[in-house]
């Protein structure tokens, strides 16, 4: 949310929450610290969802997304999760009223502080099982989706809280494929960049990556799907250590613990390994179990992996003008296609499932600026790495033909003859909405001098109405009317 868009100090939401100061923002929320006007001595997080840059389908999505947060907090009790005590709608925005969370994330403890003492990152990862295993267990399963640092609280008193519920969503065993798949990169699993629907192992995948992140403080969005050992980085790891990592974070998710429960009891045992107490070894499958061919070197899998072509040039569009070209995705890609100009360019499919792929990009120039070049990108992220395309459209400058310009001019001058005037004005008007949208800029100084003389014109009707002066002894020409206007 931009500076412009968030509430200031002083402001009453629903009569009770007084703002008073902001603890954060993303790109479409905001959390302010509130004070409760009804019970003096509460202090609330107040989570507010902005509007202003959303149309469409994307802000029925994501207001589907936040309401649905709001009802799924509301039915969970647990020590690792934040108590929420309302949800209301107001200016258009939706609000989320939540216990207020002092601390730190575990990110930022992370990048301010280095890599986490293995003994204290093993508990903090066993308590985030047990909240998962609680999420897990529910009727219907709650699949938390973006198990990453950030979203990771870690209170003054030393409490590990579980915050932002955004994206998670009731697994239900009839469907196919997630209504909308969503994840941050690295820490998202790669099967959340399908279209098949995800169960608890995408939270397994997501805490083994947090695991990793927390030992070597090594970001998994730079390498996405690359985790190697935490102890060839950090050193002095048992190898149980190693192992409860690796195998979480398996691309195939058969080759993950098949539950979180499951998971749990393997980082307790590696808690162990690190205090020193003896504890049985993890029975368990391979960590990076061996696939039929060798796998290739992820510089070489990123090299395969391409568009064709490489790049796509619109060329020279005019302003509101649509356009859509093809685009053939090769070496054998599975993934999620995205690009950060959206209401420039869409994508379809947004999802990839099949190899040697062909994907729609359509570019809308409606809200591009005439007379300049416009570039973007459009991002494939997948388990074979991250592509680029380049796209590029220059739109047209405003143009309007020299008899156009003397049409306009000549009825932006007639305006000014009362009460024919009016007529000028109109047809400037449909000259006006009959041209182009890139031309229309040129048009608009006149049809401002229009508007102009039409309201001096109704002004000095009036005036002479009032005075009781007939029009046609002002205006002689009016006697060609067959009834005098008195």
């Amino acid at each position: 949310m931009s500076d412009s868009d968030l509430l200031p100090p002083g402001t009453v939401l629903a009569e009770r929450y007084e703002i008073v100061s902001l603890l954060g923002r993303g790109g479409m929320s905001a959390v302010y610290r509130a004070r409760d006007r009804r019970l003096a001595t509460a202090v609330w997080a107040v989570k507010e969802m902005g509007v202003d840059h959303l149309d469409g389908d994307d802000l029925e999505q994501a207001g589907r997304l936040f309401e649905q947060e709001a009802i799924m907090l509301a039915a969970l009790s647990h020590r690792t999760l934040p108590r929420v005590c309302d949800y209301f709608i107001e200016g258009g925005r939706r609000y989320l009223v939540m216990e207020l969370l002092e601390g730190e994330t575990l990110e930022r403890r992370v990048e301010q502080s280095g890599p986490v003492d293995p003994s204290r990152a093993l508990q903090w990862c066993v308590e985030l099982a047990e909240a998962l295993v609680y999420l897990h267990g529910r009727s219907p399963a709650v699949i938390f989706r973006d198990m990453k640092p950030s979203n990771v609280m870690l209170t003054t008193d030393g409490a590990i809280k579980l915050i932002d519920f955004g994206i998670a969503r009731f697994h239900s065993a009839e469907k196919a494929a997630d209504t909308v798949a969503l994840g941050t990169p690295g820490y998202a699993a790669p099967e959340q960049y399908g279209a098949r629907q995800s169960d608890g192992r995408v939270d397994v995948y997501g805490l083994g990556a947090t695991l990793h992140y927390l030992l070597t403080a090594r970001a998994p969005t730079d390498h996405m799907f690359v985790f190697p050992p935490p102890s060839s980085i950090c050193g002095g790891l048992p190898p149980a250590v190693d192992a409860v990592v690796l195998r979480a974070v398996s691309v195939n998710p058969a080759d993950r613990f098949s539950d979180m429960a499951e998971m749990g009891a393997a980082l307790r045992e590696a808690l162990d390994s690190v205090a020193g107490r003896s504890a049985p070894p993890l029975a368990q499958r391979p960590a990076m179990p061996p696939s039929p061919e060798p796998q290739a070197p992820v510089h070489t899998q990123k090299m395969a992996l391409a568009f064709a072509p490489a790049a796509l040039d619109f060329g020279t569009l005019r302003q509101g003008e649509t356009r859509r070209l093809e685009v053939r995705v090769t070496g054998g890609a599975r993934g999620a296609l995205s690009c950060p100009e959206r209401r420039m360019v869409r994508i379809e499919p947004r999802f990839l499932e099949r190899a040697d792929a062909t994907v729609e990009v359509t570019v809308y120039t409606s809200s591009l600026r005439e007379g300049g070049t416009h570039r973007t990108e459009v991002f494939l992220r997948s388990p074979a790495g991250e592509v680029r395309l380049p796209v590029c459209v220059s739109i047209e400058p405003a143009r309007l033909s020299l008899l156009g310009v003397i049409l306009a001019a000549l009825l932006a001058v007639a305006s000014l003859i009362p009460v024919f005037g009016f007529v000028a004005a109109l047809l400037l008007a449909v000259l006006y909405y009959a041209c182009p949208s890139d031309e229309r800029i040129a048009l608009r100084v006149f049809a401002v001098a229009a508007a102009c003389c039409c309201g001096l014109n109704l002004a000095l009707i009036a005036f002479l109405l009032a005075r009781g002066h007939p029009l046609s002894r002002w205006f002689p020409w009016m006697n060609l009317f067959t009834v005098p206007l008195h």
